[in-house]
């Protein structure tokens, strides 16, 4: 039977979260595939400033009372990012983080990986990494559902997309789930958007990726 996870806050930080705005590739007259008109974009730099304060919130407004144990944990995961606008370049990369458990209902984590991207003019490759969190919104027996926000850095070999630069800052936002294998051993399932792009820093341009990832992972909790 699944049970939802609630806090004071989540279901007003669900609902900003679901607003996804166009996508930033607008000069390329692209939206975003949900489609839905703006209000908050969670993949420009505003994203995960409104965020944090959610976070922020929710942690000042609640205990730290039922969280699961074991309550840290290491993560890997394998993504495929396929592009739309800009050149249709495809990102694969490998991720290595870890989380931790501060609520019942959320997990804060760091993040980092290496990349490979491809596209019809540019192949390049690098490394980045971020911080994320993850409402854990509906949990049952073996599984949990959840809503995922990362925001970081990533630095190409190379200036990527074309005309851009080598060091960009990087979101992402997507629905996933966690299966427990063992109580220890859990799979991760997500789709989600991704964007990398320089913020218009240093440069008037500002060419953007923006695709839709599928990513695949293990979870081994130590504590």
């Amino acid at each position: 039977m699944l049970q939802l996870r609630f806090s004071p806050t989540l279901t007003l930080a669900f609902f900003i979260a679901s607003l996804i705005a166009e996508s930033p590739v607008r000069a390329y007259d692209i939206r975003d595939p949900l489609d839905i008109d703006p209000v908050y974009d969670p993949t420009s730099a505003v994203g995960p400033i409104v965020s944090g304060l959610i976070i922020a919130t929710s942690l000042f407004l609640t205990r730290a009372e039922g969280i699961p144990s074991p309550k840290r944990a290491i993560e890997t995961r394998m993504s495929l990012i396929a592009g739309y606008g800009h050149d249709d370049a495809d990102i694969t990369r490998g991720h290595m983080g870890f989380a931790w458990h501060v609520r019942n209902w959320l997990s804060l984590g760091v993040d980092g990986f290496l990349a490979a991207a491809r596209g019809d003019t540019e192949r390049t490759v690098g490394a980045g990494g971020g911080l994320f969190f993850r409402w854990e919104l509906l949990h049952s027996h073996r599984s949990t559902f959840f809503f995922e926000q990362n925001g970081g850095f990533v630095l190409f070999e190379s200036p990527f997309p074309a005309g851009g630069t080598r060091l960009n800052g990087q979101t992402s936002y997507g629905v996933g789930a966690e299966i427990s294998l063992t109580p220890k051993s859990h799979l991760l399932f997500l789709v989600g958007h991704q964007h990398v792009s320089n913020g218009q820093r240093g440069l008037q341009a500002n060419p953007a990726f923006d695709g839709i990832g599928i990513y695949t992972g293990y979870r081994f909790f130590n504590e």
